[in-house]
């Protein structure tokens, strides 16, 4: 079993200091948000993946809630150092508004899957934490609090933005 990362701690902070709402209703019920509105859900304590779902839960028929339940344990693996968040979360997200499709074979999903992947690496550079973000995300040593709170302002909204841009791509 994998040891939680030390960041989650200070997550865990911030999502006790959340506030109820996320930013405007209407930037919640629509996939596309803007690098600000992540950042102000980063900053709220919201992980990549969970971003990624509230984006969509009105599209997949889900609460706020269930949404956040569900791709919570997606982001504090992730954020372990492995593959990024907003990655992992847009290809759940994927797999949830293709599951029930009956035009779309398994087969033509895992095209989709793989085109995203290799979508979100080209644009990226890397599709890992560590890759993505240049720091060990596991060592406290190699992360402070200053350095935390500028990845999770500039660069991860960027990852979230990319990974949502291609979802977005998808579906039309």
């Amino acid at each position: 079993m994998q040891e939680r990362c030390f960041l989650f701690d200070i997550w865990d902070v911030r999502k006790q200091n959340r506030s109820e709402s996320l930013s405007v209703k209407s930037e919640r019920s629509r996939p596309m948000l803007t690098k600000e509105a992540i950042q102000n859900q980063f900053l709220s304590g919201y992980n990549c993946t969970q971003i990624i779902f509230l984006a969509y839960a009105e599209k997949l028929g889900l609460t706020e809630e269930k949404a956040l339940e569900l791709a919570d344990e997606l982001g504090n693996g992730t954020f372990r150092g492995g593959t990024c968040g907003a990655l992992d979360g847009a290809i759940a997200v994927m797999k949830l508004l293709y599951e029930e499709d009956p035009s779309v074979s398994d087969k033509a999903l895992e095209e989709k899957i793989s085109a995203l992947k290799k979508a979100f690496c080209e644009e990226n550079g890397d599709d890992t934490c560590k890759g993505l973000l240049g720091v060990d995300l596991t060592n406290p040593q190699d992360l402070d609090l200053s350095l935390l709170e500028e990845l999770l302002k500039e660069r991860c909204p960027a990852f979230v933005l990319s990974a949502l841009t291609f979802l977005e791509k998808e579906q039309n």
